[in-house]
């Protein structure tokens, strides 16, 4: 979803002015005007949405928009890098490469160049999480999406000579966007260090050494056991007819039979320990230090709600001038939810004039004050305006609202229960954010990291790999 600081800025203005009360209205010589007029209630866009469950299993979500008369069907299916055991790390990104490889039905190429003649667009994305699936058509085409994504997720080819092609994509992929990438390579150290035990420290790309070992009929296996209508969502949003659509989901989907899971192991990690850090030397335009606390999976939801608030403070405030003579950029995130523990990260790049030791120091007391009453009120305000106007504006755009509905079913939420997360965010208080600092973000459970930036001897593409699809 888009999050620029502009936009997020002008829809925060807008939306304090739709926010304002009748009674504040502007007064002319001292007088409230005799009309004046009532504020509507704000209803969130994804309220608006639908939930089916069809007898093999399967979750079917439906968001009507009939602004265009456009289609996004989505299929997300909860495997992810967490699901992977030692030694097939990376197998689920491969997966997701192979399924634009073809079928019986659908020869590979065939589905790209369909898509194309209707004038549409897919892509997919692995996460730790997730696999996900997207295509984009006009409405008067919508049976032809659910006949394209209901034959991949039946009759995948998997072919030995494709593979062996698609692989050597995959591990270039590797080697330009994180090897040679310092701030990817950095990333996955610390994710590493962050997450010793559990699947959450597995890459999404795969270690290279399982690459090179991957063979076809792990992808096979991989896909028999996860790739049922019992483990997918299928999301729509878009210019449909409930009445006319469920009827051929359910010709299209419904009768793809259900299989039995495999037994998901819980990711469990030890206490975090004192002293951890990560040291990685790396040619980089820019140096970073960050710092990185595991929190529970079981907090509670105003502690959640409370360190979503405090990273976004983080992201555009800070109260310690030291800190703002030593970085050039900060940047704060929460990430959650996840099937996993969740991570708080804060990051700074070094201004011109710092090293990186003063970086850290200038870090490290802003998280002390942050344990010490040190917030302010308009920072405060100014965060939750800003998560207020994003939640509501950066859903205008369809393949924005389809993907935040699958994100949650595939989490186990519904969009009420995710617009009480929305109103617990306004609810927010200086106290709250003191509370879960003290809390979380100790010392002793801190990693830190330090990516060194060592000159870089010749110019080398910063632009990443992108599906050639």
């Amino acid at each position: 979803m888009s999050r620029h600081a502009a936009f997020a800025c002008c829809c925060a203005s807008l939306l304090l002015a739709m926010f304002t009360p009748a009674w504040a209205a502007k007064t002319v010589g001292g007088l409230k005007p005799s009309n004046p007029v009532v504020e509507p209630t704000l209803v969130h866009p994804l309220l608006a949405t639908r939930v089916e469950h069809l007898d093999n299993g399967m979750t079917v979500v439906l968001h009507e928009d009939h602004r265009a008369p456009v289609v996004e069907l989505q299929v997300w299916y909860r495997i992810g890098a967490i699901d992977e055991p030692a030694g097939l790390t990376g197998i689920s990104h491969a997966l997701e490469h192979m399924m634009f490889r073809g079928t019986a039905k659908v020869p590979t190429g065939e589905y790209h160049s369909r898509v194309a003649r209707l004038g549409g667009e897919n892509n997919a994305f692995t996460t730790r999480d997730y696999t996900y699936y997207y295509l984009t058509l006009p409405a008067s085409d919508l049976e032809t999406a659910f006949d394209l994504e209901a034959d991949r997720m039946q009759h995948l080819a998997l072919a030995e000579p494709l593979f062996k092609t698609e692989i050597e994509v995959v591990k270039e992929e590797r080697r330009l966007n994180t090897e040679n990438n310092a701030f990817r390579a950095f990333g996955e150290s610390m994710q590493g260090v962050v997450y010793p035990e559990s699947p959450m420290r597995n890459p999404v790309i795969g270690h290279m050494d399982d690459l090179n070992k991957m063979q076809v009929s792990s992808l096979r296996d991989w896909y028999g056991k996860w790739y049922a209508p019992n483990n997918a969502i299928v999301v729509l949003a878009g210019d449909f007819d409930p009445a006319r659509t469920l009827p051929l989901l359910q010709r299209y989907f419904g009768a793809i039979p259900s299989r039995a899971l495999p037994a998901r192991a819980a990711p469990q990690e030890p206490v975090q320990q004192a002293g951890k850090r990560v040291v990685l030397k790396k040619p980089s335009r820019s140096s970073l230090v960050s710092f990185q606390w595991r929190i529970p999976a079981d907090a509670p939801p105003r502690d959640l709600a409370a360190l979503d608030v405090l990273a976004e403070m983080l992201s555009h405030d800070y109260q310690d001038r030291r800190l703002a003579l030593a970085s050039d950029s900060l940047y704060a995130n929460f990430d959650y939810p996840t099937r996993g523990e969740p991570l708080f990260v804060f990051n700074a790049t070094p201004s011109k004039d710092a090293s990186l030791g003063e970086l850290e120091s200038a870090m490290q007391k802003q998280v002390a004050l942050l344990r010490g009453a040190g917030l302010y009120g308009q920072m405060l305000e100014r965060a939750q305006q800003r998560l207020q106007a994003r939640s509501y504006f950066s859903y205008d755009e369809l393949s924005n609202r389809a993907s935040e509905l699958g994100m949650l079913t595939l989490y186990g939420f519904t969009p009420e229960q995710y617009v009480a997360h929305l109103n617990l965010l306004q609810q927010v208080t200086l106290k709250d954010l003191e509370r879960v600092a003290d809390t979380y973000l100790k010392d002793e459970h801190r990693v830190v990291g330090v990516l060194e930036a060592q000159p870089i001897d010749k110019i080398v593409a910063t632009q990443e790999i992108k599906h050639d699809r």
